[in-house]
C-alpha cells in the first residue's frame, strides 16, 4: 500500500452497493491502516452504487470537506 502511505485516502461507499460488497472495502479499510496508512472513510447503510451524493449530499460534502481539510492545502 505504497500510495497509502504517502497520500491520505478517502473511501465513500455503501452496505447497498450491488456491484462493490462493503466487506471487502471494510477489510481493506482494515488492512490498509494497519499497514500505516492515512486512511479516512464513510460507510453509508442505504445508498446505491454511485448514488450517495444524490441521496446524502449533506454527509456527502461534509466528508469531503472534512477530507480537504485535512489535507492542508493552503
Amino acid at each position: 500500500f505504497k500510495v497509502g502511505k504517502t497520500h491520505p485516502i478517502l473511501f465513500l461507499y455503501s452496505k447497498a452497493d450491488p456491484l462493490v460488497e462493503h466487506n471487502y472495502v471494510d477489510d481493506l479499510i482494515d488492512r490498509m491502516k494497519s499497514d500505516g496508512c492515512n486512511v479516512s472513510s464513510l460507510r453509508w447503510d442505504d445508498t446505491p452504487h454511485v448514488g450517495h451524493y444524490q441521496k446524502k449530499p449533506k454527509e456527502y460534502k461534509s466528508k469531503i470537506q472534512e477530507f480537504l481539510v485535512s489535507l492542508r492545502l493552503d
